[in-house]
């Protein structure tokens, strides 16, 4: 009860081999029993003039703050975006635990794109992380809220170096869509956003894989990704928390988590496909 939970930076110049003395850059500490009150899912982009800019979640809040120096000192933290129910998606149907965590990628052009799922926002909740940008303090953070059944993703996008991030519903329905993951291909030029999506279940236990591709605010019509649904395990058996995603000029490349009725075991499914635009 009495530890807590914090974000530290570190660098490597050496291939890894080596990391820098770790730099501490969360403002405020969180909880430290692995729930949505604790700081977790630490990730960073850098833009094309070198500032690194890193985002994580706790306390049903997305936060964010960047170093101009390469990580040696950090700024004061941002409250960019809430989270609904926490980072935590405990009572999806017959899964133990799958998760929100925020992820960060940055354009060529210097655009920064997170996203992260959550408990359905409301207008105004999405408005109030305006107002609440510049304050690191807890009292403009999210409060602890109850879980909801419904889970959406959401895109947060900035095109002045992380002054501002505007908040988006990437695609709302009333079935969970959750575990998003974000990337852009080598050249910085395209971004494309994936997750799980239960929308095809008319028992909400299986799910696929939907996608859609990304440019500026504007965001393409998803298409499933997935070529069969894959069965939730049940509350005993962990799924990982993550999906994986790499992006090409002309490719996308997905890996996930399925589960196997006749063995009784989870294993890896990949997907690739064409990069998709359909902007109807």
């Amino acid at each position: 009860p009495t530890d807590s939970s914090r974000i530290f930076f570190a660098v490597s110049n050496d291939d890894g081999r080596s990391f820098s003395t770790p730099v501490k850059v969360s403002d405020k500490c969180g909880t430290a029993d692995d729930d949505d009150g604790t700081l977790e899912g630490a990730n960073c982009a850098i833009t094309p003039d070198g500032v690194i800019h890193l985002v994580w979640a706790g306390r049903d809040t997305i936060w964010y703050d960047k170093s101009v120096d390469g990580g040696k000192t950090w700024g004061t933290d941002k409250v960019i975006g809430l989270q609904r129910g926490g980072w935590n998606h405990g009572e999806l149907p017959g899964q133990m635990r799958a998760n929100g965590m925020p992820f960060i990628v940055a354009s060529k052009k210097g655009e920064l794109y997170v996203v992260y799922s959550s408990s359905p926002l409301k207008e105004f909740e999405l408005e109030k992380k305006s107002s609440n940008a510049e304050s690191g303090s807890w009292s403009n953070a999210g409060t602890l809220s109850e879980h909801v059944p419904d889970l959406d993703v959401y895109l947060l996008y900035s095109n002045n170096g992380g002054k501002d991030f505007d908040p988006i519903l990437v695609d709302g329905n009333d079935n969970p869509q959750y575990s998003p993951m974000i990337g852009v291909d080598p050249a910085g030029q395209e971004v494309w956003i994936s997750w799980q999506d239960r929308r095809r279940s008319t028992t909400g236990y299986f799910f696929d894989i939907y996608g859609c591709y990304i440019v500026g605010k504007k965001i393409s019509k998803p298409i499933r990704m997935s070529a069969v649904p894959s069965v939730a395990p049940g509350k005993i058996q962990f799924m990982g928390d993550y999906l994986g995603l790499s992006v090409g000029s002309k490719k996308v490349w997905g890996a996930y988590t399925a589960w196997s009725l006749p063995d009784k075991f989870p294993y890896i499914r990949l997907i690739e496909m064409d990069l998709y635009r359909d902007w109807e």
